[in-house]
């Protein structure tokens, strides 16, 4: 049901075809729009200020970037993008956004298979817009002009909206109209108006150059309030984690539960090779995957002997609960499946029986958690039994892996989070006992 070479492979194949796009879409620029025809070419400052200066600017500005939720992130640098567009000849403008991304990237320290992405990713969307925005026939300062330009803004978020939810969604195995939605809900009033600032910063351009400057002052205002934005957010994720401790505390035996399983959680997402944005979805989704748990009688959680069938069916009740919990917080959509499945396993079984899995697959964030979980549950001091030995909890993930368990998730875990010793530093303090 889930592969991780399988994701990696089809993440790698993504971003070559999305580079290799990038590069065909920009030599069709080229073709059409030479370098002869870029800002000064006649004078032979080609490379001079009107090229470095804006590769420069946007370059800067790119990498003060404000994240919005936590797949999507933004900066105030796609107005500055999309006002080039208009602005500058197509195959000038398209080089200046390449490199611009590429060199705010490589001062970010970003992984080769990131920059390769952004730069395919960046490529895609400024040629294509390049090519609506050399199909205008309006005069200037008409109505036509004014909203082909805003068409050309758009088409530029639309492909940036969609190649990410894409990426995500190859990456934690997630459908990919789910991510795509999750964006568009989170982000498309912020970009619409940056859209909207290009077009602007664009006419500004066309009756004064030095007036564009004054676009400085509601690119300010805009980031300010990405960054207003930002901290409800983290607040938000706060309220969660502590419900999340809350929960936790009700019972001795539970206690820390669910930051050990978030700590473990993110250090099998790191064995198994996925990007930062990624690890820190699971990490989330461990975090608060017990959440659901908050309307669960605590005499039924605390009882010392067997459950009845109906105690079973009201604790089998707390992932779809807590599910519905996150579904209620438009920041947090990307984690509601892995809080929803993180009961079931690989082979399809588990619980809740009446959610089927997307696309029939185990979301691999949903599989790691359920590692997690398992091991720290039967690793700790319960009401109806001691705590088993760390080689008793391996000897169970590796007898249940391909049923109940990922394979590979259990290999990382147990070969390299637990053998090799990945992430001791940070597992040490807060599960001593797994340093056995």
């Amino acid at each position: 049901m889930i592969g991780v070479a399988t994701l990696k492979g089809k993440v790698a194949a993504f971003i070559g075809m999305t580079l290799l796009l990038g590069i065909g879409l920009t030599a069709k620029i080229f073709a059409s729009s030479p370098i002869g025809t870029w800002v000064w070419a006649d004078r032979g400052f080609m490379v001079a200020v009107p090229f470095l200066a804006p590769v420069a600017l946007i370059a800067a500005v790119h990498n003060l970037q404000v994240r919005l939720s936590l797949d999507s992130k933004i900066s105030v640098s796609a107005a500055l993008m999309v006002m080039l567009l208009l602005i500058y000849p197509a195959s000038e403008a398209v080089s200046v956004i390449g490199l611009a991304v590429v060199a705010a990237n490589l001062v970010l320290g970003r992984k080769l298979q990131n920059i390769i992405f952004n730069a395919g990713q960046h490529l895609v969307m400024g040629s294509v817009a390049a090519l609506l925005a050399g199909h205008a026939n309006f005069p200037f300062g008409t109505f036509e002009s004014m909203a082909h330009m805003s068409l050309v803004g758009l088409a530029f978020m639309a492909l940036n909206f969609v190649l990410v939810a894409a990426i995500v969604s190859l990456h934690l195995g997630l459908p990919f109209r789910q991510q795509f939605m999750h964006i568009i809900r989170s982000c498309w009033i912020q970009y619409g108006c940056l859209v909207l600032l290009g077009v602007l910063g664009a006419v500004l351009f066309h009756h004064s150059p030095a007036a564009t400057l004054l676009l400085a002052i509601p690119l300010i205002l805009v980031h300010r309030s990405y960054e207003d934005q930002v901290s409800l957010q983290r607040q938000t994720r706060e309220t969660l984690e502590f419900l999340a401790d809350l929960i936790d505390e009700r019972d001795p035996h539970t206690f820390r539960h669910s930051q050990r399983v978030a700590e473990l959680a993110s250090q099998i997402a790191r064995a198994l090779g996925l990007g930062a944005e990624e690890r820190e979805i699971v990490t989330l989704a461990a975090r608060v995957h017990d959440i659901g748990k908050i309307g669960t009688d605590a005499e039924i959680l605390m009882k010392r002997g067997p459950l009845t069938p109906d105690e079973v069916a009201e604790i089998r009740k707390h992932p779809v609960v807590g599910a519905n919990i996150i579904g209620r917080l438009s920041h947090y959509q990307e984690i509601r499946e892995l809080v929803l499945f993180h009961h079931k396993q690989f082979d399809g079984l588990g619980y809740p029986e009446d959610h089927r899995l997307p696309h029939g697959r185990l979301p691999l964030g949903a599989a790691i958690i359920a590692v997690a979980d398992a091991f720290d549950a039967m690793t700790s001091d319960r009401p109806y039994r001691k705590a088993l030995p760390i080689a008793s909890a391996v000897q169970e993930l590796r007898k249940n892996s391909g049923t109940q368990f990922a394979p590979e998730v259990v290999e990382a875990f147990v070969d390299k989070v637990l053998a090799e010793g990945c992430g001791q530093r940070a597992l040490a303090g807060l599960v001593p006992r797994y340093q056995e």
